[in-house]
């Protein structure tokens, strides 16, 4: 009996060994956290409907600020695998800046706040125990505003064709391009007079063709 006992042990040890051996990125009740976007490559555009239109290359090493939009702007994500490869997350961010800046001979206030809401659904397959795909996508919205009166909204498609490179067990880089086009948007410009005395508004679709991002990130299994 205690044999058989000690038998039965080993067994279930070793089966539970391999199982959670055998887990990889992307089975059922992986949870991923990750920061996109560190830095990379990046063309941008921003098309208004009565203003003008700007484009810019964005080129980020180890680093990566907002330029013509925050679409380029590093971001934490969590996503969870409801089921085998297939993954539901996204992001939300949000960031306030508050200050005074005294000149010699005049005083200049500024203030401002960024607004993100992003869900994405995603669908990871690993070619093998350290590289795989994960492709993501949703839509996404985000408002600046300047505590002035002026603000911009935007929604966003996005799209991410990700690239999973994991060198050590729960960790992975994210290389690959991201695709954000702006489907809808308004900018207005509500300030009192005298400084304005008629509010502007008028329609804004910004894009961004990111021709490499690299991010990474941690999962693990629940």
């Amino acid at each position: 009996m205690h044999k058989t006992i000690t038998s039965c042990l080993a067994l279930a040890v070793t089966f539970t060994s391999a199982t959670a051996f055998a887990q990889e990125f992307g089975d059922k009740g992986t949870l991923a956290i990750s920061a996109d976007r560190l830095f990379g490559i990046h063309l941008t555009q921003v098309n208004t409907e009565d203003n003008g239109d700007a484009d810019a290359t964005e080129i980020g090493l180890l680093w990566q600020g907002a330029g013509l939009t925050p679409y380029t702007l590093p971001r934490l994500n969590g996503d969870y695998f409801v089921i085998d490869h297939l993954s539901v997350g996204g992001s939300v961010a949000f960031y306030n800046v508050n200050g005074d800046f005294n000149g010699q001979a005049f005083g200049l206030g500024f203030e401002g706040n960024y607004f993100l809401f992003g869900p994405r659904v995603g669908g990871a397959w690993m070619f093998n125990d350290w590289a795989g795909i994960w492709p993501r996508g949703g839509l996404h919205y985000y408002s600046v505003g300047n505590g002035d009166g002026d603000h911009l909204w935007q929604l966003v498609f996005n799209a991410e064709a990700a690239f999973i490179l994991s060198p050590w067990k729960n960790f992975a880089f994210t290389v690959g391009p991201a695709f954000d086009i702006g489907m809808a948007g308004k900018y207005v410009n509500d300030a009192d007079p005298p400084q304005q005395p008629d509010d502007i508004s008028y329609s804004v679709h910004a894009h961004s063709f990111g021709l490499l991002t690299v991010g990474v990130a941690g999962y693990f299994n629940l």
